[in-house]
């Protein structure tokens, strides 16, 4: 709802006041985009004797342009109304005032209040950066990337002999980089990413970047231009006289074919935005809530002067602290080695007649990827080298315990058998000025119970670690020895390290994602078919595969977050790929219609 200029949402959710949704549209707006890509190829073919040479080139040029403002929050403030805690005017609505109005009501009657008077309760909204200033405004986010890839390759086809011909060739790829061309991306360079932490599970080392920082980057990696793909293949077709490769090979009715070979690839530009593109910096917050300078409780409305909005970050100035960030988002980044991805693929196969009009053919068809570019988590929750896992044991034994003896909760009670459990001690326990929690948010919470009884360690670590922006357990174990801990009133420090669940606290409790090439395929399949001619211009081809493929990324896109089994031991992430198929049957017939000019005719092709 926009209202002399103003965005107004409607006030209320769940209320008789929402009418569909908080933005009846939902902020809907045209979100353009361009992604022209630009080809050169140009062959040279010379025939030489029994040899075909081939020589040429390719350029391609993939550029992309998008414009979007964002969620339902993007478009410069928006303008809350109802009644804020503290306003003056709360005082008129009571039982006393309105006789006979129920007390689930009165929340209703300030929100409808609010909304006809035009009250104002608060102020939030988001803008975006401008892509010529660079400064922050109610502008749409323009992203622009390009990339550069070329290659040149030669290539000989030679009849060595009626019955042999052999191919072979080189092509050398230039790959260059995907780049962000308006200088917006931010990204934290890889030691960034890492945080204090070098290498994740060792709590209490700290030999790495003390206060990481995010970076203006456009261009987080290096251009790759030494990728040489050869290949190789012949097609022969023996003529054995006599005895069993005779028979075997049909006296010249038979034809064997291999090839080996490398070919490169590209992932795309949407695996470069989310990784480069994808962090703080593009979006600058406002608000401004009661209690702020210029704006008393019911002190503003819509016919207001607005003081000065509060604005995070205050401008488009690198490199920005982690910590401002912290429980709030986490980070990604672009390995800055990170290289072209390649296929190392070959086959072998037989194709021998049978009859006049029938034929069968067995092939072996192979292939091992390398460098495929995996997108995933290096912020793997430790339970093992920081104690957490015996204290987990230790408190499924309390708890235990507890039930046998009609108590609540998984607390140490001083029973038989019990143990302290000094890890939850300090998670829920009071830190400096911050009081301890209550019962119902540590020793007898049910979520907790719940993954005690299932035995899902990791599950719980990740919740005291600051799961979906959760500060208070993490908090209260590192107290005031981790900034944004202090920064949040923890005024004392705490007994554990501050890399004491993950290797970057500065992005607790959420996805610190790097995308790099250390993923792999493997395919090994056997295919098997079968072509009959029949009269009439009928012909049957059936065909069977069996084949297996194997991988360290279980996604069919770069660009999608990986869950891995463990950063520990990368073995352990081997499974069946997303497109793995053991056995594969497919039969189709082709019928050519009799008729059509001259010796040309219609065909009908049906699979089934």
């Amino acid at each position: 709802m926009f209202g002399g200029g103003l965005r107004v949402p409607f006030p209320g959710a769940a209320t008789p006041l929402q009418l569909t949704s908080v933005l009846p549209t939902n902020d809907v707006l045209p979100q353009p985009r361009n992604n022209p890509v630009f080809n050169a190829i140009d062959t040279v073919t010379l025939l030489r004797g029994r040899h075909t040479y081939t020589f040429g080139g390719s350029f391609r040029r993939t550029t992309m342009w998008e414009q979007a403002f964002g969620g339902g929050a993007a478009g410069g403030p928006g303008f809350n109304l109802g009644v804020a805690t503290g306003d003056p005017v709360s005082a008129i609505f009571s039982a006393a005032t309105i006789p006979g109005i129920r007390t689930t009501d009165l929340p209703t009657a300030l929100l409808l209040y609010g909304f006809l008077t035009g009250r104002i309760s608060s102020i939030s909204g988001t803008n975006n950066i401008d892509e010529n200033t660079h400064q922050y405004a109610l502008a749409p986010v323009v992203r622009r990337e390009a990339q550069t890839v070329s290659g040149v390759y030669a290539q000989d086809s030679w009849r060595a002999s009626p019955r042999l011909t052999v191919n072979y060739g080189l092509r050398w790829e230039f790959t260059g980089t995907m780049h962000n061309t308006n200088g917006i991306y931010t990204n934290p360079t890889i030691e960034n990413l890492l945080g204090p932490s070098k290498t994740p599970f060792k709590p209490g080392t700290l030999d790495g970047v003390r206060d990481p920082q995010i970076e203006q980057r456009s261009s987080p990696y290096t251009a790759d231009l030494v990728n040489p793909a050869p290949n190789v293949g012949f097609a022969w077709s023996p003529a054995p006289e006599g005895g069993v490769l005779g028979k075997l090979f049909g006296n010249g009715k038979s034809v064997i074919r291999a090839s080996a070979g490398v070919n490169y690839y590209d992932e795309g530009l949407i695996a470069f935005q989310t990784a480069a593109g994808g962090n703080p910096g593009l979006t600058q917050s406002l608000t401004l809530n009661p209690g702020q300078p210029g704006f008393a409780p019911g002190g503003l409305s819509l016919s207001s002067p607005i003081p000065p909005l509060s604005t995070f970050p205050t401008a488009f100035q690198f490199p920005l602290p982690e910590s401002l960030f912290t429980f709030a988002r986490g980070f990604n980044t672009i390995d800055p080695d990170i290289r072209t991805p390649y296929i190392l693929n070959w086959s072998i196969g037989l194709q021998r007649e049978l009859a006049a009009s029938a034929a069968f053919e067995a092939r072996y068809v192979g292939n091992h990827g390398f460098k495929l570019w995996r997108y995933y988590d290096l912020n793997e929750v430790n339970i093992i080298e920081n104690g957490f896992v015996q204290e987990f044991r230790n408190a499924q034994k309390n708890l235990d315990i507890n039930v046998a003896n009609n108590h609540a909760g998984f607390a140490n009670n001083s029973l038989p058998g019990q143990v302290p459990l000094p890890i939850f001690e300090a998670a829920f326990g009071a830190r400096g000025s911050q009081a301890a929690l209550p019962a119902a948010s540590g020793y007898t919470n049910g979520t907790f119970l719940t993954l005690l009884q299932q035995g899902q360690a990791g599950a719980l670590a990740y919740a005291l670690a600051g799961q979906n922006g959760t500060s208070r357990y993490l908090c209260r174990l590192l107290g005031s020895t981790f900034g944004p801990c202090g920064a949040l009133g923890y005024d004392a420090p705490g007994p554990y390290p501050i890399n004491f669940f993950q290797a970057n606290p500065f992005a607790a409790g959420r996805a610190n994602n790097l995308l790099t090439d250390d993923g792999w395929s493997r395919y090994h399949g056997l295919q098997l078919q079968y072509r009959q001619r029949y009269g009439q211009g009928l012909t049957v081809t059936s065909n069977y595969t069996y084949s297996r493929a194997r991988t360290n990324r279980y996604s069919d896109a770069s660009s999608t977050a990986v869950t891995l089994v463990t950063n520990r031991d990368d073995s352990r992430n081997e499974s069946p790929a997303i497109f793995d198929l053991r056995h594969a049957f497919q039969s189709y017939w082709t019928y050519e219609l009799p008729f059509g000019p001259g010796a040309a005719r219609s065909r009908s092709r049906v699979r089934f």
